[in-house]
Order: structure tokens, then sequence, then C-alpha cells
């Protein structure tokens, strides 16, 4: 395999504006980067985003967002790279990881930022111990690379460590050194900057501000067995981003190439520039090309769904051809100014890493200190500027009407960055790649999914005083499937009908005595119930329907009739309960939705759709079947 991927790993101080951001991702492309670990983002919580070149931003930082901004590790990925990326986990503040997919075997990249060698020794326990935790859950025919600013100096010899290590390392070995060697042995890495011959200042990662002591704390290791597809790992000195570690490149020999799922994601999200059918011209020619296509497609299906078929291929072949897709193109909001300010000041850091003249150095050394002013001050000016022009737009699209304008200018100025869109996790960190764990593990999704057993336990667990006595009549309630998932119950009767046909309800047992035969909560309508309760006995069933409504998303139906004294009087409700609770009362199957068109009542007494066994109601509800009550 003679492609070569480069991977590197940088401590980029700060990430905190999106002026150093884009800094990043410049040098990025300058040195045909794949995948950019970085150390010191500086963004609390955790997300991905993507940057206005087009590159894609992993951030893991601390979980409370309010906290201060410190520590912080991430990724930053090409095109290429993301669409290989299989999925990524944010460990903690100091831990992220990501996998991507290669032809050879997959790749599992861990970035840190480990504590410095004078911190305490409980926080360096705690760090290798989650580090430790971290390989332990990768895969093992996985390949994987460790890199990161490590804070340890490893030194020159590998006694006792040849297998993990080379001779080319640099400094004398510290604490921080140990536990790191002690690290890869036990998990059969191979540190790659000791393993190359190079000159002394492409090995050191590290300046001290004054210039004086340079070290080699920033490292990258990779599995020992893959060790000989690690071509080469040295320090880049030419890109500055005005931080004191130098950017780390390692050449690998493997590719990183887009999966077939991802392949087959971007291929249907890709959006048609509908835009172009405001052009007169573009719209009479989509029209006359729709026109044409469907002249001479075959019409003899045998099934919907092959009819559905060709007439969805009809509208996007002409799509394709007319309209095209949507590009996504980002506007630059730094000036070209900053930009040329951004360049001198790279010139001067590198007169500075190449002088040997102490005053020389003295002296360039004050000058990148005012350059670095001067790019701050511009940055922000650009930014204002910016602001001002989106915010110039988002006025005059509110003053024409044009809500998707002003809808895209607040976004672009607010600058919300949610969670990812690809997976969904806990508030520990966990991730849930599978879509199955995030049904049923979400603390989210837990706290808002329909809780309907306590609902009805509520409203069935009714105690009702007669007037010959104080009989108490107890139902058991229904149990929902814990596995439902949170289908959004839309005001279409098809995608309702879709969220009834996932609710499983088991069977339970009808306890009640002789007296109480004739009277059956499920077999009389709720209305007439609800009369025959005390007052604070119809609130507490008032309350329980309410909830149902809320929690099953449909309590958005009130706003079509506002002088209704329950939200279960309505015909989109009646048809979605109506086979809910036959089918509770028949044979407990997954629920046939073929609902009636409307209630055969127009009052509250047939408004929950329950079966009723008075002589006033047609025959054809008092089937067990609800699929010949239609």
């Amino acid at each position: 395999m003679k492609t070569r991927t480069r991977i590197a790993c940088w401590n980029v101080r700060t990430l905190s504006e999106d002026s150093r951001l884009a800094q990043a991702e410049a040098e990025m492309l300058r040195y045909n980067l794949q995948i950019l670990g970085l150390s010191e983002v500086r963004r609390n919580g955790f997300g991905e985003l993507r940057t206005f070149r087009g590159l894609t931003l992993l951030y893991s930082g601390k979980e409370d967002e309010e906290d201060t901004r410190e520590c912080g590790v991430g990724f930053l990925l090409s095109d290429v790279a993301k669409r290989g990326l299989l999925d990524w986990k944010p460990i903690s503040d100091r831990i992220i990881t990501a996998r991507f997919y290669t032809k050879a075997r997959k790749i599992s990249v861990v970035q840190c930022y480990a504590p410095t060698n004078s911190a305490s020794e409980e926080l360096k326990d705690d760090f290798y111990s989650a580090l430790n935790t971290t390989l332990r859950n990768i895969r093992k025919q996985d390949i994987v690379i460790v890199m990161g600013d490590l804070n340890a100096k490893i030194g020159t010899g590998n006694a006792g460590y040849e297998r993990h290590m080379g001779k080319q390392g640099l400094g004398v070995r510290n604490e921080n050194g140990e536990r790191f060697l002690e690290f890869c042995q036990n998990n059969d890495l191979t540190i790659g900057g000791t393993l190359f011959i190079h000159r002394d200042h492409h090995k050191y990662t590290w300046n001290s501000p004054d210039g004086d002591t340079k070290n080699q704390i920033d490292h990258l290791a990779i599995s020992s067995k893959w060790r000989t597809s690690l071509l080469d790992v040295r320090n880049r000195r030419g890109a500055d981003i005005d931080s004191d570690h130098h950017l780390v490149v390692a050449e690998v020999r493997l590719k990183v190439s887009a999966s077939r799922a991802s392949i087959d994601t971007a291929r249907t999200s890709r959006r048609f520039d509908v835009s172009k059918l405001m052009n007169s011209d573009i719209k009479d020619t989509f029209k006359m090309e729709l026109r044409n296509r469907f002249s001479v497609l075959d019409t003899n299906s045998t099934t919907v769904d092959e009819e559905w078929n060709r007439i969805k291929m009809v509208y996007t072949e002409t799509s394709s051809v007319v309209l095209g897709h949507k590009t996504h193109t980002r506007e630059e909001w730094m000036s070209q100014e900053t930009w040329d300010l951004i360049g001198q000041r790279r010139e001067l850091h590198l007169n500075l890493t190449a002088s040997s003249d102490e005053i020389v150095q003295e002296d360039l050394r004050q000058q990148y200190r005012q350059m670095r002013k001067r790019i701050y001050r511009s940055t922000r000016r650009d930014r204002r500027v910016w602001a001002d022009g989106i915010a110039d737009g988002a006025q005059r699209a509110a003053d024409s009407g044009n809500l998707k304008e002003m809808y895209k200018a607040t976004k672009a100025l607010s600058g919300r960055r949610g969670y990812p869109d690809r997976f969904e996790y806990n508030l520990k960190y966990n991730q849930l790649s599978n879509q199955s764990r995030i049904l049923r593990c979400h603390p989210l999704y837990k706290e808002s999914s329909p809780n309907l057993t306590n609902a009805v336990n509520n409203l069935t667990e009714i105690k009702e005083e007669s007037e010959s006595g104080s009989s108490t009549i107890t139902q058991a309630a229904p149990k929902c499937s814990t596995s439902i998932p949170p289908v959004r119950v839309k005001r279409k009767l098809s995608q309702r009908a879709a969220f009834v046909k996932r609710l499983k309800v088991a069977q339970s047992d009808v306890s009640r005595t002789d007296e109480e035969t004739d009277y059956d909560l499920f077999g009389k309508s709720v209305s007439s119930q609800l009369k025959k309760l005390s007052e604070e006995q119809a609130a507490i069933a008032q309350e329980s329907i309410q909830s149902i409504l809320t929690q099953c998303k449909l309590a958005d139906i009130r706003a079509r009739k506002p002088n209704s004294d329950f939200l279960f009087q309505t015909p989109q409700f009646t048809q979605s309960m109506q086979h809910v609770c036959t089918q509770y009362q028949s044979s407990y199957q997954p629920l046939k939705c073929s609902p009636p068109e409307s209630s055969p009542s127009g009052d509250a007494s047939f408004a929950l759709g329950f079966q009723n066994t008075s002589s006033d109601v047609p025959d054809s509800y008092k089937n067990d079947n609800p699929d010949e009550s239609t």
C-alpha cells in the first residue's frame, strides 16, 4: 500500500475563539493533514461542528458549560477523514477517541492531554487509569494510535523498553516519562518519535517562553505490531498558531477512506437546490422535463411500493438534471488584512526558531508579542464587522417578511452548537452508538418518553362510591413495552396510526365482584363515568387523560377546539385510541390500524373510543375484532 496518510497532534493552547480555530484549520490544510489531534482546546462540553473551510471539529471539555475553560481535547478532521469516521467518544476533558475506516484495518485514535510533571500524584493516577480503561474498551483488531501532549520526557536510553521505543529520544527521562513508558509496555505500544533519525531541532516539541529550555513532551505511539506502517515522525516548526508547542506530524502507510455507510448517507442526505425554481425559465424547464418523463413512465405496477419507487425516481432524476444539489459554503469572516498579519507572524516565528543570537532572539520576541496584539485587535474588528452585516441582513429580511433568511441570520449570530448529530450520549459521556441502546438508555429519552402506564394506573384505579354503598372498582392497568421508540406523533392520521402500532398492550386480569358485572371502566363511555364521580375524582381522571394526551404529543390538538372541556373530544384522538382500547379488550395482538372516519357520536360520550356495551351504540363497535368494526 503506497498511500501515505498524515496524522498529527498539536497543543494549540486555546481554540475558544473562532479566530484561533480558523488559524488551526489553515495550518492543517497547508500541511495536508487528514487527522489533527488537539490539546488544550478549552471548549467546555462536547460536540461536533463544521468550520468555515469545510473541516470538522470534534471536541471534549469539562461537563459544566459555565466552568472555567481549561484543558480540553479534540480532533480536526479533513473531509476524507470525516467520511471515514465510524464513531467517536468524548471520554473526559483530557481524553477523546475516534475510530476510522481503512481498507486494511480500522484505526482507533486516542488524543490525550496529560497532567504536568509537577501535578499531584492523584491527578496523574486518575488520568492513566482512565487512559488504560479507554484502551481496554477498544477492539483488539483495531490499529491503536495514542498521541497528544503527554508532558513526558522519555530520554534517549531504551534499555528494557526495546520493543516500545527507539534510541532517538531527547532529554532526560522524568517521572511522567516513566509512567508513559509503563503505559506503552502494558498496552504494547511503540513511541514513534524515538524511531527515526532526525536533528535535535526536529525532535523537540516544546519551547519555554524565554527560549532557553526545549523538550520532547508531545508524543505519538502506535500498536507495536503495526510499527512498520509508521514511516516518519517529526515536528514542523513552520506551523504557527501563537503556541509554545510545535506541530508533530506522523506519516502512516494507511489510507483513511469513506465507509460504505457514510457513502450511502452522503448520497441520501444531499439536498436539491430548489431555490432555482424561483427562476421562471428553470421552472418551465423542470415542468417540461417532468412531464416528458411521466409520459414514458410504465404504470403497470403490481404493488404500491413499485409505483412509488417509479414516481420517486422520476422526481429525483429530474431534480438532479435540472436543479442540481446544494453546495454548502460558509462566508469567510476574517479579512485579508488579518491573514496578512498572521503571515507576518509566521515569518517572525521562523526567524525566531532559526536564530542563535540571543540579542536578535529577544528583539524578535518583542516583535512577535506586538504582532500578537495587532492580530487580536484585527480579528475582533473583523468579527464585529461580520456580525453587523449579518444583523443588517436579518433586519432587511424581517422587514420584507422573509422569515427563512431571518432565521438563518439568527442562527449564524447565535453560534449555537448542539450535540453531535450522529450519536447520542448520556450525561456521563458514555456513548450510545447503537440505536436500540439510545432508545433504552438515553436519560433525556427516559425523561421525555410517554409513560402511559402511570397515567392509565391513575385512570383505572379511580374509586367510585355508588349510591347504595362504597364499592371500589379497580382494574389492572395495561403494561406498555419499555422498548417503545419515541415516534413523533403528528396530526396526520397515518403517522399517528404508526405510533399506535408500536403500542403493545400486555394481557391483564380484570378483577371485579358480581355486583360490578354490569359496570366496566373500559366498557362504558368515559363521559358517563366522569358524571358519576365526585368533583375530586373527576379532576383526577381529567388530569390522567391530560397526561396521556400531553405525553403522546397530542396536546396541540386543543388549539383546534379551544372551547372543549376535554382534549379527547377530537376525531383525531378518537380514531387513534379506538383501536388501543378495543384491542386491549379482545385479542391483545399487534394493532391493525383501520380506524373509522369519524366517531359515531358527536358528543363526548364516545370521545375516547372505548367500546360501549349500551344499546345506543352501533353493532359494528361491539365486535371484538377491530378490523371488522370499520
